[in-house]
Order: C-alpha cells, then sequence, then structure tokens
C-alpha cells in the first residue's frame, strides 16, 4: 500500500463522499458547487457540504450567461477561451466560493455527451477546479464512456481534489514553542 501513497484514500470501504464529509467535519468546513456537467452528482444533506448549489443547464448560451452573472464568470474568459475550460473551471469555483460565503468552492465544466463535442474538446473533456481564500487548483481529464459514467468520474476527480487538500493545504500549522 505504501506505493499507492496518497491514491489510497480508504482502507475501510468508505465511499470517497464519506472520507470527504469527514474531513469537512473535522476542519469545520463547507463547500459550495457550480457545475455544468455534473447535474448533481454530489451528496445532498451531507455534513459540509452547503446545500447551496449552482446547476447550470446544457442549453449553451443560457449556462454561459448564467456563468457570466452569478458567479461572475468573466464573459471574455467564456469567448476566449470556451465555457470548457480550465480558466472557466477555476472562475466557476471562486466565484461561487465568493459568492456563498463558503470555505472551499468547486467548479466543474465538461462535455458528458452525448452530443456537444467538437474535435478541440470531444465528449468526455472535463475541467475540475476547487478554490479557495488562497487561490485554486484545477485539474483536467478526459474520460471514457456514456453520459452517466463520465458525471460520475467528473464528480469523483471534484472530491479527490477537496480530499487531497484536506491532505496537504489544509494541514493545522504547527505552533513554533521554544
Amino acid at each position: 500500500m505504501l506505493a499507492l501513497g496518497e491514491a489510497v484514500f480508504t482502507t475501510d470501504g468508505e465511499s470517497m463522499e464519506e472520507v470527504v464529509g469527514r474531513e469537512l467535519t473535522i476542519h469545520q468546513a463547507t463547500i459550495a458547487t457550480a457545475e455544468s456537467c455534473t447535474g448533481g452528482c454530489w451528496p445532498n444533506g451531507s455534513r459540509g457540504y452547503r446545500k447551496f448549489r449552482v446547476l447550470f443547464g446544457r442549453r449553451r448560451l443560457l449556462q454561459q450567461r448564467a456563468q457570466s452573472a452569478w458567479v461572475d464568470v468573466p464573459a471574455e474568459i467564456i469567448e476566449s477561451r470556451g465555457a470548457v475550460s480550465s480558466e472557466v473551471a477555476i472562475a466557476l469555483a471562486d466565484g461561487i466560493r465568493r459568492r456563498t460565503g463558503a470555505t472551499l468552492g468547486v467548479g466543474i465544466t465538461g462535455v458528458a455527451g452525448p452530443t456537444g463535442g467538437t474535435p478541440e474538446k470531444p465528449v468526455g473533456t472535463v475541467h475540475v477546479a476547487i478554490a479557495d481564500a488562497a487561490g485554486s487548483k484545477e485539474r483536467g481529464a478526459s474520460y471514457p464512456g456514456e453520459r452517466d459514467r463520465i458525471r460520475w468520474q467528473a464528480s469523483q476527480t471534484a472530491l479527490d481534489l477537496v480530499r487531497r487538500y484536506f491532505l496537504y493545504a489544509a494541514q493545522p500549522k504547527q505552533s513554533a514553542k521554544g
């Protein structure tokens, strides 16, 4: 197991949702999400998850306007990089965090299919970001499979980013004692 290191999230059979929920409770942290391709594949009512989530619809123009207006994604980013991009995922995460006051914001944007893909951004292209008050981290991926499988993989990637955040960034500071 040592060779797998941080890739192992449990040895007790817990789900990723349970592991992240525990970390949220331990750190008294909250999450708010802004997602456009996962359709809310997040646990409802779990510890630490804000009841507040923004789900952007599948209609492209409506989705882009909502992202721009509600969570402060600059329209210029959507126009220059596209709605499915690392920049939009980061802006979604940061915007939802600031808008709701959550400890962490999570932004997910992608092409879950079955339609909507392009040669540059085929079905399965996903960008996930998390943001806290100090900044953001983003992960891009290309997932195989059908719509439900892509959505599930994107949500698990987001949860894993949160889990890893608590492994590293949220560690308590050591006090300097003489």
